[in-house]
């Protein structure tokens, strides 16, 4: 009995702890989004776009494993949909945000650079999860 309440504390903290890292990652975005400026040590053409697709690479990655450990009894395809439209609707949502704040725009080809990263970090997962 010991033994199955321990695995269950973990199973809840896991889940848990993968909506808080990926919360948390989410308002990291929104954080950054928020600056007027954000100093590039570099300059590159399509750094930017680039520097999306990683933004939201991570993302997807951890809305994909945040969706899987949630326990919804979902196939695959269904959590990587979910992942990628979540994801997807953020990256609009973001750029709206960027609209708003000093010096900043919004960008549709910057959101779809977010669908794009949200994809790819979600289809890193994809795989594994389709073999379990």
């Amino acid at each position: 009995m010991l033994v199955l309440q321990k695995i269950t504390h973990l199973s809840l903290k896991l889940k848990v702890f993968s909506w808080v890292y990926t919360i948390a990652y989410a308002t990291f975005i929104f954080y950054l989004s928020d600056q007027p400026s954000i100093p590039s040590i570099i300059e590159l053409p399509l750094l930017d776009k680039f520097l999306h697709t990683i933004e939201y690479a991570i993302f997807g990655f951890l809305l994909m494993r945040a969706f899987k450990n949630s326990g919804f009894n979902l196939d695959s395809k269904t959590i990587f949909s979910f992942s990628v439209i979540l994801g997807f609707v953020y990256g609009i949502s973001d750029e709206i945000h960027q609209a708003f704040v000093l010096n900043r725009t919004a960008s549709i080809i910057d959101a779809l650079f977010d669908l794009i990263g949200a994809s790819l970090g979600a289809y890193f997962l994809y795989d594994t999860y389709k073999t379990i």
